[in-house]
Parts: C-alpha cells; sequence; structure tokens
C-alpha cells in the first residue's frame, strides 16, 4: 500500500501548531516530517527554515525549557540531562549556556532529598555497601561522582549522629 502524499503548505501548517503548543528542537520537528511522504526533498529544510524564521522553533529556548523541566520534575542531573540533548543534536554551547544559570548548590539541593529517600529503601550490611548503592543510584540519576560523594557523606554523617 502506497502512503498519501501530504502538500508541503499542510505539513508546515501542522509543525506550526504542533510548536504552538509545546516546545520542540530542531531534531524532533525534523523526526515528525520525516514521517510524511513529502514529495520534494528539500521540503523539510524548507519547513524548518520557515518555522525557524516564525520563531515556531528555537533551539536555546528549548533547552532552557528542558533543562527546567527535567532538573525541578524528574530530577535528572547533569549528565542526564546533558546525554539527552546531544541525543536531540543540541549544539555544545547552547548546553553550556542553559547548565551555567544553575548553581552548583541548587543541584546538590535536589540530590540530597533524592539520597536520602533512596537510603530508607536500601538494605546494608555496611556503610560502604550502602555508599555503593546509592553512587549507583545517583550516577543512574546522572549526578557526577564528586557531588554525589559529598551529599552521600553528609547523608551518613547525620545518619551516624
Amino acid at each position: 500500500m502506497e502512503k498519501k502524499t501530504i502538500s508541503e503548505k499542510t505539513v508546515l501548517s501542522r509543525m506550526a501548531h504542533n510548536c504552538s503548543m509545546k516546545e520542540y528542537c530542531e531534531q524532533d520537528i525534523r523526526l515528525k516530517i520525516r514521517r510524511y511522504n513529502l514529495e520534494d526533498e528539500l521540503a523539510e529544510d524548507r519547513i524548518i527554515t520557515s518555522l525557524i524564521k516564525g520563531r515556531y522553533i528555537d533551539n536555546k529556548r528549548f533547552v532552557e525549557s528542558y533543562l527546567h523541566d527535567k532538573f525541578h520534575f524528574n530530577k535528572w542531573g547533569k549528565a542526564k540531562i546533558e546525554a539527552a540533548l546531544r541525543n536531540k543534536r543540541i549544539p555544545q554551547e547552547l548546553i553550556n549556556d542553559a547548565f551555567s544559570k544553575i548553581s552548583k548548590d541548587k543541584w546538590q539541593q535536589t540530590l540530597l532529598p533524592l539520597l536520602e529517600n533512596k537510603f530508607k529503601s536500601i538494605s546494608f550490611q555496611s556503610e560502604m555497601e550502602a555508599k555503593t548503592k546509592l553512587l549507583r543510584f545517583a550516577a543512574g540519576r546522572g549526578f557526577g561522582y564528586d557531588e554525589s560523594l559529598k551529599c552521600i557523606d553528609e547523608l551518613l554523617c547525620d545518619k551516624r549522629r
């Protein structure tokens, strides 16, 4: 069965509607456009260019929104967010610029409650085993070794008292 072709104007209209409802990066929209069977191979680039000119797509705005959501709601660390943004082919300078707006203290303030909750749910024989499990958990969330170790040491020190 042959796919029905859709006009470039229709696809542009649909993508503009999508972008007006939610932030998308250029790569996400490219993937959505490729699902349509456009006759002209250059249509994808024209649609993207038109959406950028109309400010429907703005990678900088997308990065800031994505970082905010993943940091505040999902409680992801720097490494996990950065990997996801790189996977979306976001330029490194946009990623670095967005990360520079969040202080190290904020990352630790987010990580500490996560570790406290995890600590309550793990079983361990020794402090070293607990530390290892918590480090693995923090790494899975995308937090760096140094900041994780600092929070874990703080947590374990409080638990010893």
